[in-house]
């Protein structure tokens, strides 16, 4: 880094501190006529969460057995393909044949839920306290919902095949309680008649702080409560400053291209053709923080597993990028799909225990991107050789290796799923029944705004780039509103054009995701630096005439490109070599 004393004396005219300030210039004229997504870098929602303790083990002395015994690890499959599911059933004849865990608090709105199988005794109640007020039966023979206590919010089952069912029990104690499960002999009862082992198969347990079930986490000796990043929407003409998801570094003004998804039905993916697989919706929380994620589960079938989108036929010789967010659920990875390839259909597999590409398909450009909490952002870009829109796979796997048989309950949670023309992906665009477009961001200064700041006589241009999708766009333009009169700096370049000509070009660098690129001129001089690296000095320069507007992140108003840009500034003066080495270092 260059020493305090090279840096100029002088201060800017304009500074654009997007990624300190995260807001914009008063001076700035920003539109998007739609709303878009970004991240903000602190808001999070709560995740995964279980408070019960020991949610497998029943037998554990995290659980309190009231008149019951526990067989531990049956013969019985579990839900999950294991030999872990536990055996309970009454010891003793009586009423309120329980077991249970002092957890919940008083005030607090309640989820508690368990997978049960019938096991001698039908009758089976899930709830709080050992109160016919506070709990809600269900039949496990028939899979029909009982008897719900006056104080319960809501009770629910739901098969999972194989004669489990997974029971909910919704409620707000006012004093602090325990959660229980017990048997009994008829609906809305709580006395239960020993008979030996009879009574009922339980495993995974779960409580959670929220008016719904979401997927099962398991526990062991700790409870657990996992948060994600949240995928915030900014409305229409309300600028975005974006950060880093993971690690909440702000990155500045974001600037996106106008892009439209096709792949219908993007956050509801049980709406799309399933071959080998089924979706269960709305099971995990998705990155926008709502309950709208799914999960591809693969089938007990030796093949692939894979799913097609809805929507209308790609153009041959287009390029397209197709992504989803995706999360392990008991499978590793995903792949995705673009091409027929002329029969090889070639397939991208993106490993989510670890966050890499695992396999790379011929003729792909591909990504994966982390967005918080064990979710990542999948995409694979390619040239579209079909029509057919049913050759846009999104598959499971066990491994690179995609033909494999699933059990019926390991998968990949997925949501977002999003397929756009262009050699990138762009901010999520969520779809329903139709495409949908996010309409370009677009910033300028013109006027008053521009010529208060503005020197025509000398100057220097500062940009500071965060990220960048699209190769050589513009950090900064000043233009006559024309294409014919522009000083800029770019990703690649910084140029004076005067009269359609260049008389300044410098050029053969690419700040890439990061970087910075100063650009100062005065008449008959002009130079550059990147990165702490300058030019030689061009000294037949000739400036741009009647500039009027500055443009950020385009050409002009109509030519936008995709970055993120943490600042910009202009200097109303030509500063020296070792100004430029500084400010660029």
């Amino acid at each position: 880094m260059s020493i305090q004393s090279n840096f100029p004396n002088t201060k800017p005219s304009l500074l654009l501190d997007f990624a300190n300030t995260k807001q914009l210039d008063n001076r700035v004229t920003f539109t998007r006529s739609t709303p878009a997504v970004y991240y903000d870098g602190k808001t999070t929602a709560m995740a995964e969460q279980n408070l019960i303790l020991q949610s497998q083990t029943f037998d554990n002395a995290s659980w309190t057995k009231g008149n019951v015994t526990v067989t531990a690890d049956s013969a019985t499959t579990a839900p999950d393909g294991s030999t872990t599911a536990d055996l309970f059933y009454p010891s003793s004849t009586g009423t309120w044949r329980i077991i249970y865990q002092a957890r919940p608090k008083a005030n607090i709105q309640y989820t508690i839920t368990v997978y049960a199988k019938a096991s001698g005794f039908s009758n089976f109640f899930v709830g709080f306290d050992n109160q016919t007020t506070t709990v809600a039966w269900f039949n496990l023979s028939t899979g029909v919902k009982g008897t719900k206590g006056s104080s319960i919010t809501s009770s629910d089952m739901t098969s999972v095949g194989n004669g489990w069912y997974r029971c909910q029990v919704v409620f707000t104690h006012t004093a602090d309680s325990f959660a229980l499960f017990g048997v009994s002999d008829a609906d809305n009862s709580s006395t239960a008649t020993a008979s030996g082992t009879n009574g009922a198969l339980i495993w995974g347990a779960q409580l959670e702080q929220r008016s719904t079930a979401t997927a099962y986490t398991a526990t062991t000796t700790q409870p657990i409560t996992n948060y994600i990043p949240v995928l915030l929407t900014a409305g229409g003409n309300q600028a975005r400053f974006d950060c880093n998801p993971t690690t909440g570094e702000s990155l500045g003004l974001l600037i996106e291209e106008q892009r439209t998804n096709v792949a219908l039905y993007s956050a509801a993916i049980s709406n799309w053709t399933q071959n080998n697989t089924t979706v269960t919706s709305d099971t995990v929380i998705a990155p926008d923080g709502t309950l709208t994620g799914d999960c591809l589960i693969a089938s007990a079938t030796n093949s692939t597993h894979y799913i097609v989108p809805t929507g209308s036929s790609t153009t041959i010789g287009t390029i397209y990028t197709y992504s989803v967010y995706a999360k392990a659920n008991g499978l590793n990875y995903i792949y995705l799909q673009g091409n027929d390839g002329g029969g090889a259909y070639p397939k991208t597999s993106f490993n989510l225990s670890n966050g890499t590409i695992a396999s790379a398909g011929t003729g792909y450009t591909n990504t994966i991107t982390s967005v918080g909490n064990g979710w990542y952002r999948c995409s694979i870009s390619f040239t579209a050789s079909s029509t057919y829109f049913s050759l846009l796979a999104m598959g499971v796997a066990d491994s690179t290796n995609q033909v494999f048989i699933g059990n019926g309950f390991s998968g990949v949670f997925i949501w977002g799923a999003q397929l756009e023309v262009g050699a990138f992906a762009t901010s999520y665009i969520a779809t329903t029944s139709a495409s949908a477009t996010r309409t370009a961001d677009a910033a300028s200064m013109t006027g008053a705004n521009f010529s208060s700041w503005y020197n025509q006589a000398q100057g220097t241009m500062y940009g500071e780039l965060s990220s960048s999708a699209t190769t050589g766009f513009r950090l900064f333009t000043f233009s006559d509103g024309t294409s014919n009169n522009q000083n800029w700096i770019s990703e690649n370049s910084a140029a004076i054009y005067r009269n359609a000509d260049y008389q300044y070009y410098a050029s053969g660098f690419n700040l890439g995701n990061t970087g910075k690129i100063a650009m100062t001129y005065a008449p008959n001089d002009a130079q550059n630096a990147v990165n702490g690296t300058y030019g030689s000095v061009d000294t037949t320069v000739n400036l741009a005439n009647n500039l009027t507007t500055a443009f950020i992140g385009a050409n002009a108003s109509s030519d936008i490109g995709t970055l993120t840009i943490k600042k910009l500034a202009f200097y109303p003066q030509r500063l020296s070599q070792t100004n430029l080495q500084a400010l660029t270092s």
